[in-house]
Formats: structure tokens, sequence, C-alpha cells
């Protein structure tokens, strides 16, 4: 379990494209855990701007009033053995409207040889608005040196 701060929101990844020119810094924090248990691994985090940017920074939705982005992951991993993992994904933010809302996902991991890991995930994103809906297939040699 753990918690932090960060002096300027908009260095974060992805946030800085969003503010881009700003008049003033807001500062972040966050809090994440981990826990395991047996086979499984439960995993979540939470990121927030501490305040509403300045409407001339990130108004995002055009509503008139400064954005407070925020956004969470939640993750679900059983590892099989010791070289198979299924994990679950669950995540959402607010005022990041190039970005789904909501996504949900299942990610397989197998371990071909030691340092060398094929990964597939499949996750389906949501926007508010309904009808613009996205669903990314990723797949992953990962060398670990």
């Amino acid at each position: 379990v753990g918690a932090y701060y960060l002096s300027d929101f908009a260095e974060t990844g992805g946030v800085s494209a969003l503010v881009g020119d700003r008049t003033n810094t807001v500062a972040g924090q966050g809090a994440y855990f981990s826990y395991e248990y047996s086979k499984y691994t439960l995993e979540g985090e939470y990121i927030t701007a501490a305040d509403n940017y300045a409407v001339a920074d990130l108004d995002a939705n055009n509503d008139g009033e400064g954005d407070k982005p925020s956004a969470y992951n939640v993750e679900l991993a059983y590892h099989y053995n010791s070289g198979v993992e299924v994990a679950l994904k669950v995540e959402a933010n607010t005022d990041f409207l190039a970005e789904p809302q909501r996504q949900y996902g299942v990610a397989v991991g197998y371990g071909l040889y030691e340092n060398v890991t094929l990964a597939f995930e499949v996750i389906k994103g949501e926007y508010d608005d309904s009808s613009l809906n996205r669903t990314l297939c990723t797949a992953q040699l990962a060398i670990e040196f």
C-alpha cells in the first residue's frame, strides 16, 4: 500500500498533451495497493488532480468549468503455473475525453524461456458517447536483460 504527491499533475503520462501551455500548475495525488494470496494477485491505483484546472488551461468538455482529471485501474491476475498468467483489468477516468471513459479486458502471458515472455491482451473501451467504442488487441514479445 502506498500514496504519493505530484507537484505538477500535468507532468504525468498523457496529461501534458491535454493541458498544453498553462497559466498555473496543479498538483496531483494518488494511492496504490498490491495484494497476493496463493496464486492470485490483486493490484489497484487511483490518481487525481488535487484541484480543478483553470478554464483556460483545461476544459475538455466545454462546460465553462476547469476540469479535475482522475483515473483508476484495478487488475486481478491468476498465476496458473510458473510460466502462465491470466489477468482481468478494469479502468476508468474523468476528463480524459480523447480516451475511453471505461475500459476492461483480459491478458494472457506465457514465459517461453527465462527472461522471455509472450503476452496477448484484448481491451474493450467505452466512451461516454456509446456509439464510440473500441477494441484493442495487443501481442507482445518481451525480452528482459
